[in-house]
């Protein structure tokens, strides 16, 4: 199981985010697409989005996606949504991303959990992606050149 600790300050921001979307919509557990619409209240990373889409509303169609994941029936409680098995799975991807940079063991950037969700194909991500036509090598390049190589 991933360590959400080996991930430095703002990817941590990016999965505490994810937490409190999947809370609010009432989710069970944390999805990809959680961490898609936390990714997309950093202005760096929506706006590298919106330089490769003309449409708007991609949030709005990421809720209306989620709207099928399992949901909590009783009330709304102040303990953290567990994660996925795909959500640890990216955050053990984004490590390991990481440790392939540097021998020294850094944490885990926002970048690396942004390029490995991307590239994980989640269902919901990949329909988004394609829906509002983001050339996904393109986006990858953006953040990380050596990740965009096919």
């Amino acid at each position: 199981m991933p360590d959400e600790e080996r991930l430095d300050p703002s990817a941590q921001i990016i999965v505490a985010g994810a937490r409190r979307l999947a809370k609010l919509s009432r989710h069970i557990e944390v999805h990809p697409a959680h961490l898609l619409l936390a990714f997309l209240k950093r202005p760096r990373i929506e706006r590298e989005l919106r330089s490769l889409t003309n449409r708007r509303g991609m949030a709005s169609f990421i809720d209306i996606l989620l709207r099928s994941e399992p949901k909590h029936d009783g009330p709304i409680r102040d303990e953290l949504k567990p994660l996925s098995k795909e959500v640890d799975s990216l955050i053990a991807r984004a490590e390991s991303r990481s440790a392939q940079r540097t021998s020294q063991q850094p944490a885990a950037s926002e970048d690396d959990l942004f390029v490995v969700l991307i590239q994980a194909k989640d269902r919901i991500v990949d329909q988004v992606l394609r829906q509002y036509e983001v050339d996904e090598v393109l986006l990858l390049w953006k953040f990380d050149p050596n990740a965009a190589r096919v």
